[in-house]
């Protein structure tokens, strides 16, 4: 037998014109010319073949789907242990839908009732800082006057003006925040939702409560305390919703996880499993 033949070269019975080198189990190396001087050393074994990936196992509920096949990595990137497991397949982050019994409040309703919250809050923040407008104002004239006979003249870092501006700022948010975060937490409607049929829900379709609410509310409020500067942020918040899909959310609503539906029944889908329609009709 072949194993019998001890480790040393000789003719190839393949190519008897050429000569390998035996080790005892298999052929090494390359072949050499039969009359060629071989060398003193055996040639190298070849490297192992690399490992065969594992196939992932196709799980119950996959039948007649493509079963995924594992992501490749680039240089240097090392692939999770846990994804390397028999069975491991890598899924897309399920998009968000709609929580069943609900719709989507359309956008013109949304819009009405943000106008009206607005207005709402604009007027409350009139009155209640009235007293320190009046002094704003005191202290701003001296400034109006002298720009009237000087054009060329600016307005000072004056302490007073500021203080009193950002006091105004401050007792309007707290009026904003007693306004839209506690009524929409208290039933998911502000005043302008309520008069226009919509509210505010979480993603899983449970009603808002007060963290969501508040969250809600503070990506809204927090840009006004570097006013104009971040007007910006917040003109591309609420326009967001008109390009967002399916959910028409705004970044407040996805800083929140909340959704704004609608809250007539008329609007409402009907329930899958309602009884039939036995052909009364609703007046009987």
């Amino acid at each position: 037998m072949a194993k019998s033949i001890s480790p040393g070269w000789y003719k190839d019975p393949a190519a008897p014109e050429t000569q390998r080198y035996w080790d005892g189990e298999q052929w090494l190396g390359d072949p050499l010319p039969a009359d060629a001087t071989p060398p003193a050393t055996p040639p190298q074994p070849p490297p192992p073949p690399p490992p065969v990936p594992e196939t992932p196992q196709v799980h119950p509920g996959w039948t007649g789907a493509e079963v995924p096949h594992p992501a490749t990595t680039g240089a240097g990137q090392q692939v999770p242990p846990e994804l390397l497991r028999p069975g491991a397949v890598l899924r897309a982050l399920p998009k968000p839908t709609m929580p069943a019994g609900f719709v989507s409040a359309s956008l013109e309703r949304r819009l009405g009732a943000r106008l009206i919250d607005v207005a709402i809050v604009g007027a409350l923040s009139i009155v209640a800082n009235a007293w320190l407008g009046y002094k704003y104002i005191a202290a701003l004239m001296p400034y109006v006057r002298e720009a009237m006979v000087n054009p060329q003249t600016e307005v000072p870092n004056d302490p007073q003006l500021t203080t009193l501006l950002y006091a105004m700022i401050a007792i309007s948010l707290v009026l904003w925040f007693a306004y839209e975060v506690i009524g929409t937490a208290r039933n998911g409607q502000t005043f302008g939702k309520r008069l226009l049929g919509i509210k505010v829900v979480r993603l899983d379709g449970a009603p808002a409560d007060f963290g969501s609410s508040f969250r809600r509310w503070a990506v809204m409020a927090i840009p006004n305390l570097f006013f104009p500067c971040c007007a910006p942020v917040q003109l591309i918040d609420v326009l967001w919703c008109t390009w967002d899909k399916p959910l028409a959310q705004c970044i407040h609503d996805k800083s929140a996880r909340t959704i704004v539906v609608s809250a007539r029944p008329a609007d409402l889908p009907p329930p899958a499993d309602g009884p039939a329609n036995d052909g009364r009709t609703s007046h009987e």
